[in-house]
């Protein structure tokens, strides 16, 4: 990144905090007290949209964490703190999983794996997207399944269509296991013989 293009961050953030404090007087020294937000947001890594542009919310709304093809794993020293800390420090009484139609993660899961040998960066991603390749080869969801079978064979498979019913499946279905990882992680299951959830 240029100089330049630092330079017009920086007054970005100057002109912003100008006008948050001529639109809502005493918002920094208020949010310097603390948050409780009431939302945890696992979302996808992306440049183009932030999650409270995303949903509209306020700030202090989201306590957000973002990797690529929004995943959670055990063992992962990133997400798995930020759970914990949004859930038994800040008190957040609900947990977002989302994902996006056309998430380039869950696409080069689905694609053929680039030949060895990789760089570090190329096999990190590789690592990450690991989880998702299993899910894809082993679901049995109809759209997934015919997805599988037409590339069967096919030694080089590109990135799929945004509207490609099994990529928007394959989406779907890697939230809905995102979501069990977290329901039997225990960050929440130790903390539920705490507090009663289901008020």
């Amino acid at each position: 990144m240029t100089l330049p293009a630092m330079q017009r961050l920086a007054d970005g953030n100057n002109t912003f905090r100008a006008r948050t404090e001529a639109q809502y007087p005493g918002f920094f020294k208020q949010s310097a007290e603390g948050q409780s937000p009431p939302f945890f947001y696992l979302g996808c890594a992306d440049s183009r949209l932030s999650e409270g542009t995303l949903t509209g919310a306020d700030s202090g709304t989201l306590f957000a964490q973002r990797n690529i093809a929004n995943q959670f794993r055990e063992g992962d020293v990133n997400t798995h703190p930020a759970l914990a800390y949004g859930v038994a420090t800040l008190g957040v009484s609900h947990i977002l999983v989302v994902g996006h139609y056309g998430c380039r993660g869950v696409g080069a899961a689905m694609s053929a794996p680039p030949s060895p040998p990789l760089d570090a960066g190329s096999q990190s991603v590789q690592d990450w997207i690991f989880p998702i390749r299993e899910l894809y080869e082993m679901s049995t969801r109809a759209e997934i399944v015919q997805l599988r079978n037409q590339n069967q064979g096919v030694t080089h498979v590109d990135m799929h269509d945004l509207h490609n019913p099994g990529f928007r499946a394959l989406v779907e279905e890697n939230v809905k296991a995102n979501v069990r990882h977290i329901a039997i992680d225990p960050i929440l299951t130790n903390i539920s013989l705490e507090f009663d959830w289901t008020s």
